[in-house]
């Protein structure tokens, strides 16, 4: 039986009774008029029908005769009017206020229109294409100019979106890559070492285009091994399906954008997962005697379920068993072959794997708060480093412990999804005497951009955590912004005090950067020598670091890493400004081939020269050091976080993992 009970039925109120000649008379009007007609909505009724006397009605709000909304007092001291500026408590006690802008204003005429100026200059920046410069433009500059094509955000230089993203997207489909790609496409690359990609056709039709993935191209060697693609003219046969029409060369160019685009999509650790399940591939095929016209595993069911075998048994592979299995399901998909992980008898196999292998993956251990406590406070600071890397790593312990960031968002910003230094700002909030309120505790924010789930995340955190870990991230912060250099902005939005460093980069490209292979090295070189006589200091200090890690860039084998830094600073800085008069000098002036961006946080040191503009990337160091503090947490007596565990895995991720 059911407790519920039983519902009561509520009469419908009549529309004319809802609605009565005496307020609306006998004419339609709009919805609107609710509120333009005294807010009087449905009148109350007596028992015999007739209204109550008008001491009896109940009161509704009063309009403001500036705006015609509701007006209200203000109860957050805080708060500030959206036109004016002014916190509403310096009003004075009972003082009104009004919807008006984008928030809350006085109930007065000028703070309304301010209000309304201010959302309509908001809504006609937001509406302007990228590349529309400010209406107002300040003195012109070559850093000014960069930035022209660039939206403009928020408070504290926050944009919209991601500049690294953009950036990247214009690096990839920049003219040079595009011819080097058009010439391979046409045959006249001159390229004879490298095996080529093959285009899988449409319709079952083959195509004889090829495509060279690594030289022309300049896809990462995962990815590239792949060996197959499709073309702009096959992507275009739905458009142009006559055998004889030949697509126009517009159409084509946006087949290359969409196939460098595709080339391009999957992530570079996908790439490495390729490379080395073919490589797993190869070897099972030549354990079993199979000849270069034998059936690979890719293409045939029971082959296949031969291949796992081989993997979890002879080749020892059983903690990489659902990697391998994903990655075969996307090489079968992005070949158009019949996707064989999705068949129920080879789902079936994987399963009895599993329960046959025995074999469990050993993930990294979780730090204790008293080992982040250690590590912070005693073990970083007494090691062998140089102030500014012992700062930098109590920041990344702080950022991981205190933010849930894994290692590659709080290192690589630039590369990746590392953290940039603008995005980690300390908010304050204010009095109503217009200061920072010293009794309240300072927020920690960070922004991610984009993440490995691709999302955009903002994470906050106390100024300093509560409980044993002890963590003082506002500290710790400041303490890195000072000896990194950084320029602090200041400012003033939403009833806080926000403090985030100034520090853009000039990014220059190195995909493609001449129309043939052989002329890249050629132009970093020249770039360089140029900035060995620049007249600024820093740019002529680190012109030999540029062109080494410039050559190391041109030959690595990721993409998103195709690129070097050549200087940094706050917004309108000399060395910025003169590395742009370089760029320009040496023909780079294209808007793929540099951008202005915001900087790393996280930057790479490099010997007596100090912080360059690169980003910091992951390494062991971290690990080694919580395996330190294991030990000298477990030499002051029992850690009872530590009960239970035999031999921990330490790295990263262990941070990563006590930070809930």
């Amino acid at each position: 039986m059911s407790s519920t009970p039983p519902r009561t039925r509520v009469p419908r109120i009549a529309l004319e009774e809802a609605f009565d000649d005496d307020t609306y008379g006998d004419k339609c009007v709009a919805m609107s008029a609710l509120r333009d007609a005294k807010r009087s909505g449905p009148r109350p009724r007596t028992e015999n029908g007739a209204s109550p006397p008008p001491e009896q009605q109940p009161q509704l709000p009063l309009l403001s005769t500036i705006s015609g909304m509701p007006t209200g007092e203000c109860r957050y001291g805080g708060m500030r009017c959206t036109g004016c500026g002014q916190a509403f408590s310096k009003r004075g006690k009972g003082a009104k206020i009004t919807p008006g802008g984008k928030g809350m204003v006085c109930d007065r005429s000028s703070c309304l229109a301010s209000a309304e100026r201010l959302l309509e200059q908001e809504a006609a920046e937001r509406r302007a294409p990228l590349n529309t410069p400010p209406s107002q433009p300040v003195t012109p500059d070559p850093m000014s100019t960069a930035l022209a094509g660039r939206p403009r955000g928020d408070a504290a230089g926050v944009t919209r979106g991601s500049d690294q993203k953009r950036a990247q997207l214009s690096e990839r489909l920049g003219a040079n890559r595009r011819a080097r790609v058009r010439r391979c496409l046409e045959g006249s690359c001159g390229e004879t070492t490298e095996t080529a990609m093959r285009c899988i056709g449409v319709g079952g039709v083959r195509c004889t285009s090829t495509l060279h993935g690594v030289s022309c191209a300049q896809l990462p060697r995962g990815l590239a091994a792949l060996g197959y693609f499709k073309c702009p003219a096959c992507r275009l046969k739905r458009c142009f399906p006559a055998e004889s029409s030949k697509p126009p060369p517009e159409a084509l160019e946006a087949g290359m954008t969409t196939m460098l685009v595709e080339l391009t999509a999957a992530a570079e650790t996908t790439g490495a997962s390729v490379s080395d399940f073919q490589q797993l591939e190869m070897r099972f095929m030549q354990s079993i005697g199979g000849d270069m016209g034998a059936v690979l595993p890719r293409d045939d069911e029971e082959v296949f379920k031969a291949f796992l075998s081989w993997t979890v048994v002879s080749a020892r592979r059983a903690r990489s068993l659902n990697v391998i299995v994903r990655t075969a399901s996307l090489i079968m998909s992005k070949t158009e072959r019949p996707n064989l992980t999705k068949s129920p008898g080879v789902k079936a196999f994987i399963k009895a794997l599993h329960a046959a292998h025995g074999e469990e993956s050993q993930a990294k251990a979780a730090a204790t708060r008293r080992m982040i406590r250690e590590l912070i406070h005693t073990v970083i600071p007494r090691g062998n480093h140089a102030p500014i890397i012992a700062a930098r790593l109590r920041l990344q312990a702080g950022l991981e412990a205190m933010c849930a960031f894994r290692v590659g968002e709080t290192l690589g910003g630039g590369d990746g999804h590392g953290l940039l230094a603008s995005n980690l700002r300390l908010l304050t909030e204010i009095g109503s005497d217009g200061r920072p309120r010293a009794d309240r505790d300072v927020i920690v924010e960070a922004t991610l951009e984009h993440s490995k789930t691709k999302h955009r995340r903002v994470v906050t955190a106390f100024g300093e955590s509560r409980g044993l870990a002890m963590i003082p991230l506002e500290a710790i912060v400041r303490e890195y912004w000072r000896l990194a250099g950084f320029h602090v902005k200041t400012n003033e939005a939403g009833g806080y005090w926000e403090e985030a460093p100034d520090y853009l980069i000039a990014r220059v490209s190195l995909v493609a950067l001449g129309e043939a292979k052989g002329e890249d090295e050629r132009i970093l070189a020249r770039l360089c020598n140029e900035l060995k006589g620049a007249r600024n200091k820093e740019l002529a200090d680190w012109a030999d670091y540029v062109f080494k890690r410039g050559q190391q860039r041109l030959v690595g084998d990721s993409l998103e890493c195709r690129y070097i830094n050549l200087t940094g600073g706050p917004k309108g800085c000399a060395s910025v400004n003169e590395a742009l008069a370089i760029l320009n000098r040496v023909g780079l002036k294209q808007r793929e081939r540099h951008t202005i961006v915001p900087g790393p946080l996280h930057r790479a040191s490099h010997g007596g020269l100090g912080l360059s503009h690169m980003p910091a990337r992951p390494n062991s160091s971290m690990g080694k050091l919580l395996a330190e503090t294991y030990t000298l947490v477990q030499s002051q007596g029992p850690d009872p976080e530590l009960e239970g565990r035999a031999e921990p895995l330490w790295g990263d991720h262990s941070i990563r993992r006590a930070a809930d």
